[in-house]
C-alpha cells in the first residue's frame, strides 16, 4: 500500500504481489408481514467488485418455525455480484388468513467457492413473517334468553376480525 523501492546486486530480483483484494461477504436480516409481499435480503461485500471481475454466491433457505411451501416459497440458488458490491435474493411469502399464528421465522444460508472470497462476516439471514392474522373477539352480542330444545329461536352476535366484517351466527335446535 505505498512504493518500496527494491535494488539488487546483479541487476534483477523476483517480487511478490500479495493479493489483498479478497472480500468479506455478509446478508441481512429481515421482516415483514405476511402480504407485503416477498422477503429481500441484501448480500454485500466489503469492497466494491469491479466490472471486469465477479463473485458468485450460492444460497439455500431452510425452515425455523416458518415451514416452506405453508409459510414462503422455498429457494436454491445462485447470485452475482459485479461491478458494485450488493446482491438481492428475493424469497417469496405465502399469505395464508385462515389461521391466527405467531411470528414465524426461516433462514437463508450462503455458501461459495469464489477464490475472491476470504469469507463471511455472516453467512445466514434471518426473515421473520410477522403476524399479521387477528383474533376473533365478540364486540356485541344480543340477549339469547332461553333455547328451547328443538325451537328454532336465533339471535345475531356481532364479531370483529380487526375490521368492520360481521359475522351472524344462528343457533340451531340443541340436541
Amino acid at each position: 500500500s505505498g512504493n518500496v523501492t527494491v535494488s539488487a546486486a546483479n541487476g534483477s530480483g523476483i517480487g511478490t504481489i500479495v493479493n489483498d483484494d479478497l472480500v468479506t461477504l455478509s446478508i441481512n436480516d429481515v421482516s415483514l408481514y405476511e402480504n407485503e409481499g416477498p422477503a429481500v435480503f441484501t448480500v454485500k461485500s466489503d469492497k466494491v467488485i469491479a466490472a471486469s471481475a465477479s463473485i458468485t454466491i450460492d444460497y439455500a433457505t431452510s425452515d425455523d418455525t416458518a415451514v416452506a411451501v405453508e409459510d414462503y416459497e422455498a429457494q436454491t440458488g445462485t447470485v452475482t455480484i459485479t461491478d458494485g458490491d450488493t446482491a438481492t435474493i428475493s424469497v417469496p411469502i405465502i399469505a395464508e388468513t385462515l389461521n391466527v399464528e405467531s411470528d414465524e421465522v426461516f433462514t437463508v444460508h450462503l455458501t461459495t467457492s469464489s477464490p475472491l472470497v476470504s469469507g463471511f462476516s455472516k453467512d445466514t439471514g434471518k426473515a421473520t413473517i410477522l403476524n399479521d392474522d387477528h383474533r376473533i373477539t365478540i364486540i356485541e352480542a344480543s340477549p339469547f334468553g332461553s333455547v328451547e330444545p328443538n325451537g328454532g329461536d336465533s339471535r345475531s352476535i356481532v364479531l370483529s376480525r380487526g375490521s368492520s366484517q360481521t359475522l351472524d351466527i344462528t343457533a340451531g335446535p340443541c340436541p
